[in-house]
């Protein structure tokens, strides 16, 4: 139902919840206590780490977070090479290298691009499965090809086979299910209906993550669905916080939607998938 209908249905009169949220904003806060305590699992177990985590934990949250610097970086190499054995530090070192890359601007990107590769390499070469690790050498090599204007199937093939081997070990991780679809654009191919569904899929994990809010909408609106795209995007329009970007991107479905109109009076619809886990191992490209 359009947002009017539902909202009135659910609260009654909006002029009327209007006043009494006035109100309700006018008063102190109301609260209780209570003697009971609260339910809870009492199902709890505490997984020590061991000591190159204990050390690389604080590292890898303050990249998370802050995307990283020099500093950081140093010290993530630092101890990746004290541990040359191990992959996760130098997964985290690639990604900090690649940050320092995109703030670095694009004459020195692929200075670090290159540092970050062979962060990557080394992370593979430890442990061939490492998901994350998987999925940035597939975007480097993907990258490249973008560049070069290489449109070979077979050096596509084998950059995707990276994101292959990501999605046997980690089928639900949507940077996993984000990079295959992206890998078509990349292309410069239509994306296939695997790629769409992992889009899906990646939005039903993550929909709290605007830019894939976005893009997921943009998906639906190539494939004429546009009053689902519209619904998706209205929650960025109507964001506080950032809704000019997503008022921009709602007008430009509005438009797609009109072309699409002009041009045959009706959109096409797609299968949604989005429930379900998506394996793109045994998938043709």
């Amino acid at each position: 139902k359009d947002h009017r209908t539902a909202t009135a249905e659910a609260f009654g009169d909006l002029k009327r919840l209007d006043l009494e949220l006035d109100r309700y904003l006018g008063r102190p806060i109301p609260f209780m206590t209570s003697k009971v305590p609260l339910v809870a699992d009492s199902n709890v177990s505490v997984t020590p780490l061991d000591p190159v985590s204990e050390q690389l934990m604080p590292l890898a949250l303050a990249r998370s977070s802050t995307k990283g610097g020099p500093e950081l970086t140093a010290a993530l190499r630092k101890l990746a090479q004290a541990n040359p054995n191990i992959a996760e530090p130098w997964y985290q070192l690639a990604m900090a290298e690649r940050w320092e890359g995109i703030q670095a601007g694009k004459d020195r990107r692929a200075e670090f691009d290159a540092r970050s590769e062979a962060a990557i390499d080394k992370a593979l070469a430890i442990e061939p499965t490492h998901a994350r690790a998987n999925v940035i050498k597939a975007e480097l090599l993907m990258k490249r090809l973008q560049a070069a204007g290489d449109k070979d199937p077979a050096h596509w093939t084998a950059a995707r086979a990276y994101l292959i081997t990501a999605n046997k070990v980690a089928q639900d991780d949507p940077m996993v299910l984000i990079a295959w679809y992206d890998s078509f654009q990349m292309q410069g191919r239509k994306p296939s209906q695997t790629a769409r569904d992992a889009l899906a899929r990646a939005f039903a994990l993550a929909p709290e993550v605007p830019d894939l809010r976005a893009r997921y909408a943009l998906d639906l609106a190539d494939q004429g669905r546009f009053d689902d795209a519209i619904s998706i995007v209205q929650t960025l329009a109507f964001d506080p916080h950032g809704g000019q970007q997503g008022q921009a991107l709602l007008r430009r479905i509005e438009a797609m939607r009109a072309g699409a109109k002009a041009a045959s009076g009706q959109g096409t619809t797609a299968p949604d998938s989005a429930t379900k886990s998506i394996g793109i191992a045994a998938l043709t490209v």
